[in-house]
């Protein structure tokens, strides 16, 4: 008695990466995600340093408040970038 092999033909396709190719709206959702990640660690870590640990001048307090500013800013342009391609991938 011989054994027959199963063969599954999505899972040998998605192995060899026949459907595993990125869309650009899934890369502006990433990007998105990912900036809005990273700006968000940004700015709450500067303002937990700058609440906590932070003795010096007022000016160096001011420009790390600057600066999660500008992380905030980045935070809502991730969220722009990740609300965009989520409404792609869902408009298919």
């Amino acid at each position: 008695m011989t054994a027959t092999p199963v063969v599954s033909a999505p899972i040998d396709d998605f192995l060899a990466g026949a459907g595993s190719s990125s869309s650009t709206a899934e890369r502006v959702e990433a990007i998105g995600l990912g900036l809005g990640l990273a700006g968000t660690v940004l700015a709450v870590g500067i303002i937990v340093f700058a609440a906590f640990t932070l003795r010096g001048p007022v000016h160096e307090a001011r420009r790390l408040l600057w600066i999660a500013g500008a992380a905030g800013a980045a935070v809502t342009i991730g969220a722009a970038l990740e609300a965009a391609g989520t409404a792609a991938i869902v408009d298919r």
